[in-house]
């Protein structure tokens, strides 16, 4: 996604920002798919209801090289034929090196030295000091430097059909070898520029919906995700997943519970269960879940820090390991685990307290066949907390958190059924504290106020 730098009421020419444009090829995904644009001439009129006499212009570089044209000579693009001639060409080697190896690497699992040759070979262009072809930011370094930040980004993430660490490994070249210097100078002063900052979403990119839609993007003839180098995680892998966190917990006397999306597949919804009603070729909304599915979600009953809990799961099971979290301003780690060398799981550990959670009496755990050796929170209690996350993702300004709301959701509609089905009321769950209750009855207002079909399942659970 790109954006440009103009800002309403600051438009000129009557260069307009077009709100991303969606394309139709994508409607069936629960997140989109934007397309940057911009319009030019004709009278100013909102972004989003362009002029028909206006000009439509879409596709990144040819919207940065039109800004350029049209620009203060010297803006962007340089006033010096041969200073122009080395941008393009800077631009050139940039798309046809780190933009091929991205998808070598990344998707077909090809070797990392790739990604390591393209460095090298792109750092050869650049100048002693600088950017791409002097002193002065030009057309060169807006071009590449979104490939330059995704490349950093899916290596720190481990993102890719490369094997587990090969990612971080790799970045730590990138970051540490004296024979990287110019280029780690380079990008560095690209990073520290406001534009850059104010339009890299760190968390966006790394969502789980954009890396499904480079999945089917870059395989566009069939639509399916490649097996086996997408480590597409299956319904089997998660409950090992689980299964071995429990039973690292039990360990060390630690009782627990999974709620989120793998407890809503142990109490059978249909959308939540990767390798039962999914076959590929897989349709972009699968992909979509699929990609949202590929963690495990426990908490743990106990006063604990979590932090503290992720190093003696770690010490007990040498499957699991820790990461540092992508977001640098967090203090702490991410806990996963290794499901085989082209497979990795996310494990959350959480305890009451947090996102609303109560503490369940042991008691209460609910243990559900024929998974009965995988403990998961009671029904009402998983529905509800799943509430929470609607509720907190559909206010949430990050595009990435937006996307979960329709997965919420379903998510909601099939545990109402359920929970329904089941006869589950309220007054059976006596031990819930007041304030969760009293907080969760204006969660449940707000939905049905959102979906008032739905205020007949709430009554009957006595919500």
């Amino acid at each position: 996604m790109v954006r440009t730098t103009c800002e309403p009421g600051q438009q000129g020419n009557n260069l307009s920002p077009n709100k991303f444009l969606t394309s139709s090829l994508h409607n069936n995904l629960p997140f989109c798919l934007k397309v940057p644009a911009i319009t030019y001439g004709g009278p100013i009129v909102p972004p989003d209801n362009p002029s028909p006499e206006s000009i439509k212009i879409a596709e990144s570089l040819v919207i940065l090289e039109f800004i350029a044209d049209i620009s203060k000579p010297g803006t962007l693009l340089p006033t010096d034929p041969v200073l122009r001639a080395k941008a393009r060409f800077f631009i050139d080697t940039v798309s046809n090196t780190i933009g091929t190896t991205f998808v070598a690497v990344t998707l077909r699992g090809e070797p990392m030295e790739k990604v390591l040759a393209s460095v090298e070979k792109i750092q050869s262009l650049l100048p002693p000091e600088g950017y791409a072809v002097g002193p002065e930011f030009t057309i060169a370094d807006a071009a590449v430097v979104p490939f330059f930040a995704r490349l950093e980004l899916i290596l720190e993430e481990d993102i890719g059909a490369f094997d587990v660490g090969v990612g971080p490994k790799t970045l730590q070249i990138l970051n540490t070898d004296p024979k990287f210097a110019r280029f780690r100078k380079y990008f560095a002063a690209i990073k520290a520029r406001e534009s850059f900052k104010k339009t890299f979403d760190r968390a966006l990119a790394a969502s789980p919906s954009i890396n499904a839609v480079l999945l089917w993007h870059f395989n566009p003839c069939n639509r399916s995700i490649m097996a086996p180098s997408n480590r597409a995680l299956t319904g089997q892998d998660i409950r090992e997943v689980a299964r071995a966190a429990v039973a690292a917990l039990n360990e060390h006397s630690l009782r627990s519970c999974l709620f989120g999306s793998t407890a809503c597949a142990i109490y059978g919804t249909q959308n939540r269960e990767p390798n039962v009603s999914i076959i590929p070729p897989f349709t972009l909304s699968q992909i979509a879940i699929m990609a949202m599915d590929q963690d495990v979600d426990i908490i743990v009953i106990s006063n604990m820090d979590p932090e503290d809990i992720k190093e003696l799961i770690i010490s007990t099971d040498n499957r699991f390991y820790l990461v540092p979290s992508a977001n640098r301003r967090n203090t702490y780690q991410v806990l996963w685990f290794r499901v085989s060398n082209r497979k990795k799981c996310k494990v959350d550990i959480l305890v009451p307290g947090l996102l609303s959670i109560p503490r369940i009496p042991l008691r209460q755990i609910s243990y559900i066949q024929p998974f009965e050796d995988i403990p998961v929170v009671p029904l009402l209690v998983l529905l509800l907390l799943k509430l929470r996350g609607w509720t907190d993702h559909r206010v949430d300004y990050r595009q990435y958190m937006l996307d979960k709301v329709e997965v919420d959701e379903e998510d909601i509609e099939e545990l109402l059924r359920l929970a329904v089905e089941n006869r589950a009321h309220l007054n059976q769950e006596q031990w819930l504290p007041k304030w969760f209750v009293r907080e969760m009855r204006e969660r449940v207002d707000e939905y049905i106020e959102e979906w008032p079909s739905s205020e007949g399942k709430w009554t009957s659970l006595g919500l």
